[in-house]
C-alpha cells in the first residue's frame, strides 16, 4: 500500500478540480447541475443544524420543567407537613410560612406553564424543519 505526502494529496486535488472545471466548460449544464446539488446539500445541513439546536433547547427546556415540577412536589409535601404541625406553632409564624410556600408554589406553576408552552412551540418548529428536511432530502 503506497502513501501520499500532503503536496501529492493536494496536487491530485488540484488536477481534480482542473478537470472539473474542463468539464463545467465544456458541459455547462453539468456543472449548473452539480452547484444546485452543492447548494442543497449546504441548505439541508444548515436545516439539519437548525433541527438538532431545536431539539437542544427541548432538552433544556425539559429539564427545567422536571426541576420545576420536583420542587413543586417537595412544596406541596413541605405544606402538608406544616398543615399536619400547625397545632404546634404559633398562628403568625404558620400563616407567614403558608403564605410563603404558597408563593413558591405559585410561582413554580407560572415556570412550568412558561416551560410547558415553550417546549409546544418548540415541537411545532421541529415538525416544520423535519418535513423540510424531507422535502430537501427527496430533492437530493
Amino acid at each position: 500500500m503506497s502513501s501520499t505526502t500532503g503536496s501529492e494529496i493536494s496536487y491530485a486535488g488540484s488536477d481534480h478540480a482542473a478537470e472539473l472545471s474542463d468539464l463545467g466548460e465544456q458541459h455547462p449544464h453539468i456543472a449548473a447541475f452539480y452547484a444546485q446539488e452543492e447548494d442543497h446539500l449546504v441548505v439541508f445541513y444548515e436545516y439539519q443544524q437548525k433541527l438538532l439546536t431545536n431539539l437542544t433547547h427541548q432538552r433544556t427546556v425539559l429539564a427545567c420543567y422536571s426541576r420545576a415540577h420536583l420542587a413543586l412536589h417537595e412544596s406541596l409535601e413541605t405544606l402538608l407537613d406544616l398543615q399536619n404541625n400547625r397545632s404546634t406553632m404559633a398562628v403568625p409564624v404558620y400563616d407567614a410560612l403558608f403564605a410563603s410556600l404558597m408563593t413558591v408554589v405559585q410561582s413554580l406553576h407560572v415556570n412550568m406553564d412558561g416551560c410547558q408552552e415553550t417546549f409546544d412551540h418548540l415541537q411545532v418548529e421541529a415538525c416544520g424543519l423535519e418535513e423540510t428536511l424531507a422535502d430537501l432530502a427527496a430533492e437530493i
